[in-house]
């Protein structure tokens, strides 16, 4: 009976899915902990009813962290905005009502937490510094004959971002290797920077065959130190979005 909590604790966590394992939320067990404490305490008096009533009782404080940590925040998309990415398509993307879009060239749009921001877009080549609680996100579309000889020869999203990261160095910044995801069921690659006064999110989605070529687009937020987190959930309802019309 020495071993029985610490087999407990294996079977419960073990029926948590990884996504519920790995999350970044605050997790506090000792309230389980000490339910599963009582369990043990009733086990080892064999009362084996009680005992069970109270890893009956643990599990669901386990099922409702998990369900509090794994449940995606609501991002509200209420604004449509369409951009021209050929003669022949538009692109559509889906936006928060509080922040404003603009395409200043084919292919590529500006979103942003405000007109000031929107306004450092079109004003620097770099990254700008941002204050607190702004935002500003930019998404490129491309195919493999638009890029650069050293990332038309990387056959995966996530060889292409990196390739993107290593030519744009001098602006961005070192980055670590970029993680592969998906984004709609697109398969996408992701990574981030901490720059002078920003965070910066990359995020790559390949969009497959379009007009005979290997199309992609590049997104990256921008956001003030330490509020990235912040935004990522609005930037990814954003990419999820994107549409062909």
């Amino acid at each position: 009976m020495k071993r029985w909590m610490l087999v407990v604790l294996v079977v419960l966590f073990a029926a948590l899915p990884a996504s519920a394992q790995d999350v970044t939320c605050e997790i506090d067990l000792s309230e389980a902990m000490s339910v599963l404490a009582r369990a043990q305490i009733a086990a080892d008096e064999g009362v084996t009813a009680a005992a069970l009533a109270h890893i009956a009782e643990a599990r669901a404080m386990l099922s409702a962290l998990e369900n509090d940590c794994d449940a995606p925040p609501t991002v509200e998309l209420d604004k449509t905005f369409r951009f021209e990415v050929s003669d022949s398509f538009d692109f559509v993307i889906q936006y928060p009502s509080d922040w404003l879009a603009e395409s200043p060239d084919v292919g590529t749009v500006f979103l942003a937490t405000s007109p000031d921001v929107l306004d450092l877009a079109t004003e620097s080549p770099d990254p700008p510094p941002l204050d607190s609680g702004e935002a500003l996100m930019f998404l490129a579309f491309s195919n493999l004959e638009n890029l650069s000889p050293s990332a038309r020869d990387a056959a995966t999203v996530d060889a292409l971002l990196n390739t993107f990261i290593e030519d744009n160095i001098d602006v961005v910044g070192e980055a670590p290797v970029a993680e592969t995801t998906f984004v709609a069921d697109r398969p996408a690659a992701r990574t981030a920077v901490s720059g002078d006064g920003n965070e910066i999110l990359f995020l790559m989605l390949d969009l497959g065959r379009f007009e005979g070529e290997r199309a992609f687009v590049l997104f990256v937020l921008i956001t003030a130190p330490d509020e990235l987190s912040e935004y990522e959930p609005t930037a990814l309802a954003i990419a999820e979005s994107l549409h062909l019309e």
